[in-house]
């Protein structure tokens, strides 16, 4: 992974008294998730975030893609889980978990692949014995199939501003900080650290009620509408860059 700029990340964190959820790779296959050469201390440092009270996520097995079922949270047309029979599923997750146990980390959150997983990857990792589902869209954490679920908006951290919800962050894609620095330090009061730490915001969880369901059936038509004008906006944009205009990078969330 971008090892220069997790590290920028880490030490924002640690400053901050922040507590992230971190989605480990059991045993990254995933080409695209190659940036660097490995680092030979990662399992080291993997379990100093576990000693400084992180939560360990299990982020699927090998991060490879083999079926177009969306699951259950329906992101994206790609996993390494929905649609796949139980064997398969228990097969894959537990050698994943296993290889996690064997480097002295103890998962206890689930983090799908392309946030795709369906009910019964639920079964597995109910017999597996994870409980929390980093996942899912609403305005606070609830339980539902017998999970509690922490809610969490894709990419940009403007996208809600009220409740209880994550970040999904993919730092290889950055090249500095930039917004996510900035949205971190302006908002540091708010976010889930030492005097208000993710296990409180999960203790607060209820029963998926209709307030839950009603906020999902009104998202994803904002989110989508959201993500169709960024596409015009992105290709309108490459149009005039290849007219002469010039082309800027920008951060992506």
């Amino acid at each position: 992974m971008k090892w220069q700029v997790w590290d920028e990340i880490e030490a924002l964190l640690d400053k901050y008294s922040i507590q992230p959820i971190i989605a480990i790779v059991p045993d990254n296959e995933d080409p695209k998730l190659r940036i660097e050469a490995p680092n030979p201390r990662f399992w080291e440092r993997a379990r100093a975030w576990q000693a400084k009270g992180w939560i360990i996520g299990q982020h699927g097995y090998k991060h490879l893609y083999d079926s177009t079922s969306p699951g259950l949270v329906p992101w994206w047309s790609q996993s390494e889980f929905a649609g796949h029979p139980f064997e398969v599923q228990y097969h894959r997750l537990s050698a994943g978990l296993s290889r996690l146990k064997a480097e002295g980390l103890n998962p206890t959150a689930w983090v799908a692949p392309s946030h795709s997983f369906d009910d019964v990857t639920l079964e597995v990792l109910s017999k597996l014995g994870i409980q929390l589902i980093s996942d899912g869209v609403s305005f606070r954490p609830y339980q539902d199939h017998g999970f509690t679920w922490l809610p969490l908006q894709p990419w940009k951290p403007s996208l809600i501003d009220f409740g209880y919800w994550s970040i999904c962050k993919h730092h290889n894609t950055l090249t500095t900080l930039g917004d996510f620095g900035r949205f971190i330090e302006a908002n540091q009061r708010q976010i889930m650290g030492v005097e208000f730490s993710c296990e409180d915001a999960i203790a607060e969880a209820r029963p998926r009620a209709l307030a839950d369901v009603a906020f999902e059936n009104l998202y994803w038509p904002v989110f989508l509408g959201r993500r169709r004008v960024r596409g015009i906006a992105r290709a309108l944009h490459g149009k005039l860059s290849r007219n002469g205009h010039k082309q800027t990078q920008a951060d992506h969330f």
